[in-house]
Formats: structure tokens, C-alpha cells, sequence
């Protein structure tokens, strides 16, 4: 029986339209591993991961500044202590181009937010949105995470975006 998680080797790469997100093959051309986002094929390589790490009150503020092209593969929130406001507490991943202000881009989600009220020391990971130029960072763009509510009683909040190089 074939080894299910093997990497398939290709002089030239067939096309990575329809086929399924997170397909892997090796370019031997390039020598190069690269992943399919459903559209294209992208060269994988696991770039920096950008945190936001609270100390004192959780505030919207810029995570990370794209020093090159990046693409973002995931997103994940942490608390050690809930929120316990009477309304939702909530944080999402944005990304902020030109001059926009810490939190004013477009969020990063497909749908949903981190969950500030969730419970305690439990791994929110986001459902990212599934159109590639949102999650695509040119040299300078930066990301930030918004704040959405009052954040009182939230401690120990850790938000954590991993990265690609493009």
C-alpha cells in the first residue's frame, strides 16, 4: 500500500486549481517543495511567527511589520483569565496597509473572532479567510490585532500569527 503522506516528485507541476488546499509536491526543477492553496502552487517555507503577548490592559495595536513578501497560515488566541464584561470581548487578526491605523484593515478571518470570554488556557485557532490577497503581506504591511468590547478581567492573552515567506 502507498504511503499516504508521501511527496510526489514532478519535472513540471500539474495545475493546483481544485485541488484540495495543502497538497504537497516536489519541483525538481526548482528543488522545491511547494504547497497548494487551491488556486496555485506556492513554495512552502515556514517564515517568522508574529506575537501579541498582553501585559497590563488589552489594547488594538500593530503585531508585526512584513520586512518582505509573506503570506499568513494560521492564527491562534490564548487567555489565562476570561473576560467578564456584561457584553462580547472580542479580538481578530487584521491586516493594515498605507496608514491605516493598528486594527483598521481587513480581518484575516473567514468568519467568527477570538472569543476573550472563552474559557481559561483553551487554543482558539481562526478560520482564516479563504482569499488568497487577504492573507498575502507586501514589504511593509503590518498586522495587528483589534480589540472588540470591554476587555475587563482578560489576562494573560497571548495571540500568535504563523507566517510564509512568498
Amino acid at each position: 500500500m502507498p504511503d499516504a503522506s508521501s511527496i510526489r516528485y514532478a519535472a513540471t507541476l500539474p495545475a493546483a486549481t481544485g485541488r484540495n488546499r495543502g497538497s504537497v509536491r516536489f519541483d525538481t526543477t526548482n528543488a522545491a517543495a511547494k504547497v497548494s492553496d487551491g488556486a496555485d502552487w506556492v513554495e512552502f517555507s515556514v517564515g517568522p511567527a508574529a506575537s501579541y503577548v498582553q501585559s497590563g490592559t488589552f489594547a488594538t495595536t500593530t503585531i508585526f511589520v512584513a520586512p518582505q513578501a509573506c503570506k499568513v497560515i494560521a492564527a491562534s488566541e490564548v487567555h489565562s483569565t476570561l473576560g467578564t464584561d456584561g457584553g462580547a470581548v472580542t479580538a481578530v487578526v487584521t491586516k493594515d496597509t498605507g496608514t491605516q491605523a493598528p486594527g483598521a484593515g481587513t480581518s484575516l478571518h473567514q468568519s467568527g473572532s477570538f472569543n476573550l470570554k472563552g474559557a481559561n488556557n483553551t487554543v482558539q485557532n481562526a478560520t482564516l479567510s479563504t482569499t488568497p490577497a487577504t492573507l498575502t503581506l507586501a514589504a511593509g504591511d503590518r498586522l495587528a490585532v483589534k480589540l472588540t468590547g470591554t476587555p475587563t478581567s482578560v489576562a494573560g492573552a497571548v495571540v500568535t500569527v504563523q507566517l510564509a515567506w512568498l
